[in-house]
């Protein structure tokens, strides 16, 4: 299985060095493939790389997450086929949008490729500027990220430290803030930050919930015995599919089809709670089936969270502990 690390970043926020940091302390041992485009950062030394065994591949049509997905699509096949890397580097240009660069990679049906990270570098010196100056762009980058690193920490006032991680926070609650000098953490350590490992272990709290649904649907799609030649989705955003489709809001009232999907996927989620409640009795899961009412919250103030419990939707009840 190949492991895809999309690195994100403004021009001189760092996010080259971070990734000859990770080369040199966390990917040891990896047969590691770098995808960069001419647009990028000053780029990584041809040298560097060598000595590291890392293969470049340069996109010359540009930028990544602006080019034609087939671009971007044909550039990945072509390193799985030629290099079969255990993890493959993208970095985009620095005026890309993050959120396009995922849905090119969740586009791409490949089973032997795991989109595993996708990390924003920002300077904490100039978040609060970018996000005046540069705001959709800027932003794109802060809010489809599953792990914000900043750079420059060292250099910065608490005070506007402190001012930068609102911000972010109040664009991404779910992404984890690494705030921490570079030069105080080693590689390993923050390539546990950026995969989640301390915290986060379910795919849908290292995505944020709108990408894990659409990753959901995905390998729904792809994994189909009989395959389907059209989808009809419940909401307003297309999730990345291999197949045409249209969205539909309120779909469950008005399409059968969504319709009887909305009963069996309840009766299937009722019965794997009642499986849970079996394992954790302690929380009555048989009685409010994992929603937030409140003999849930009863159970948590008494036994607090377990094993299932996805942290990121319980923020609000650390902070009011």
């Amino acid at each position: 299985m190949t492991k895809i690390d999309i690195f994100s970043g403004f021009l001189g926020a760092g996010k080259t060095t971070l990734i000859k940091k990770l080369i040199k302390e966390a990917y040891t041992g990896e047969k590691l493939v770098l995808i960069e485009n001419e647009f990028g950062e000053i780029g990584i030394d041809g040298t560097f790389m060598q000595d590291a065994g890392i293969e470049v591949t340069e996109m010359n049509s540009g930028c990544i997450c602006c080019s034609l997905v087939g671009d971007f699509s044909k550039a990945l096949v072509k390193v799985m086929e030629e290099y079969a890397p255990t993890r493959i580097i993208i970095e985009p240009s620095g005026v890309g949008k993050l959120s396009d660069v995922i849905k090119a990679v969740m586009r791409i049906d490949d089973k032997d490729m795991r989109l595993n990270t996708f990390t924003t570098v920002a300077d904490a010196n100039k978040c609060k500027m970018y996000m005046k100056n540069f705001g959709e762009f800027y932003n794109d980058q802060i809010e489809s990220a599953s792990c914000i690193v900043l750079s420059r920490t060292q250099d910065c006032s608490e005070e506007k430290l402190e001012t930068a991680v609102k911000l972010i926070s109040e664009k991404n609650s779910d992404a984890v803030i690494v705030t921490t000098p570079w030069d105080e953490l080693d590689g390993k350590q923050i390539l546990e930050a950026m995969e989640n490992k301390e915290t986060l272990k379910k795919e849908i709290d290292e995505l944020n919930i709108l990408q894990a649904t659409f990753l959901a649907m995905k390998r729904a799609v792809d994994g189909l015995k009989n395959k389907a030649d059209f989808a009809i989705i419940d909401g307003n955003r297309m999730p990345p599919l291999n197949i045409p489709g249209e969205t539909l809001i309120h779909g469950d009232a008005l399409c059968e089809s969504i319709a009887a999907a909305s009963i069996l996927a309840k009766v299937s989620r009722d019965r794997y709670m009642l499986e849970l409640a079996e394992k954790y009795p302690q929380y009555h899961f048989e009685k409010h089936k994992g929603y937030g009412t409140k003999l849930h919250y009863e159970m948590l103030e008494k036994y607090g969270p377990c094993e299932i419990h996805r942290r990121s939707f319980l923020k609000k009840w650390y902070e009011n502990r």
